[in-house]
Protein backbone atom coordinates (compact mmCIF):
# COMPACT_ATOMS: atom_id res chain seq x y z
CA UNK A 1 0.00 0.00 0.00
CA UNK A 2 1.18 3.50 -0.77
CA UNK A 3 -1.20 6.44 -0.40
CA UNK A 4 -0.93 10.06 0.68
CA UNK A 5 -2.71 11.58 3.65
CA UNK A 6 -4.60 13.81 1.18
CA UNK A 7 -5.89 10.76 -0.70
CA UNK A 8 -7.04 9.12 2.54
CA UNK A 9 -8.85 12.31 3.54
CA UNK A 10 -10.58 12.47 0.14
CA UNK A 11 -11.66 8.82 0.36
CA UNK A 12 -13.25 9.23 3.79
CA UNK A 13 -14.58 12.77 3.37
CA UNK A 14 -12.17 14.10 5.97
CA UNK A 15 -9.63 16.89 6.10
CA UNK A 16 -6.00 17.33 7.00
CA UNK A 17 -3.48 20.11 7.54
CA UNK A 18 -1.73 21.35 4.40
CA UNK A 19 1.72 20.51 5.84
CA UNK A 20 0.86 16.82 6.16
CA UNK A 21 -1.23 16.32 3.03
CA UNK A 22 1.59 14.90 0.90
CA UNK A 23 2.93 12.51 3.55
CA UNK A 24 3.10 9.01 2.09
CA UNK A 25 1.57 6.21 4.15
CA UNK A 26 2.70 2.66 3.49
CA UNK A 27 0.75 0.53 5.93
CA UNK A 28 -2.00 0.24 8.51
CA UNK A 29 -1.52 -0.73 12.15
CA UNK A 30 -2.87 -0.33 15.66
CA UNK A 31 -2.31 2.95 17.48
CA UNK A 32 0.41 1.50 19.69
CA UNK A 33 2.33 -0.15 16.83
CA UNK A 34 1.94 2.32 13.96
CA UNK A 35 5.02 4.04 12.57
CA UNK A 36 5.33 7.55 11.09
CA UNK A 37 4.57 5.94 7.70
CA UNK A 38 1.49 4.19 9.06
CA UNK A 39 -2.22 4.85 9.14
CA UNK A 40 -4.24 3.97 12.23
CA UNK A 41 -7.79 4.35 13.57
CA UNK A 42 -9.23 5.81 16.76
CA UNK A 43 -12.87 5.27 17.60
CA UNK A 44 -13.10 3.97 21.16
CA UNK A 45 -12.36 6.16 24.22
CA UNK A 46 -10.84 3.07 25.85
CA UNK A 47 -7.81 3.65 23.59
CA UNK A 48 -7.40 7.37 24.37
CA UNK A 49 -3.99 6.83 26.07
CA UNK A 50 -2.68 5.02 22.97
CA UNK A 51 -4.17 7.70 20.73
CA UNK A 52 -2.39 10.47 22.63
CA UNK A 53 0.98 8.65 22.36
CA UNK A 54 0.78 7.19 18.84
CA UNK A 55 3.56 7.81 16.34
CA UNK A 56 1.25 7.03 13.40
CA UNK A 57 1.69 9.24 10.36
CA UNK A 58 -2.08 9.72 10.25
CA UNK A 59 -5.05 8.60 12.32
CA UNK A 60 -8.66 8.24 11.20
CA UNK A 61 -10.81 9.72 13.96
CA UNK A 62 -14.31 11.05 14.37
CA UNK A 63 -15.13 14.70 13.89
CA UNK A 64 -14.59 16.68 17.09
CA UNK A 65 -12.00 14.30 18.54
CA UNK A 66 -10.05 16.05 21.30
CA UNK A 67 -6.60 15.57 22.86
CA UNK A 68 -5.09 14.68 19.52
CA UNK A 69 -1.44 13.67 19.15
CA UNK A 70 1.11 15.73 17.22
CA UNK A 71 0.55 13.71 14.05
CA UNK A 72 -2.15 14.15 11.48
CA UNK A 73 -5.74 13.37 12.37
CA UNK A 74 -8.07 12.82 9.39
Amino acid sequence: MQITVREVAELVGGSTGADDADRILTGFDSLDKATPEGLSFFGNPKYQPQFEKTTAGAVLAGQGTINTPDGTVV
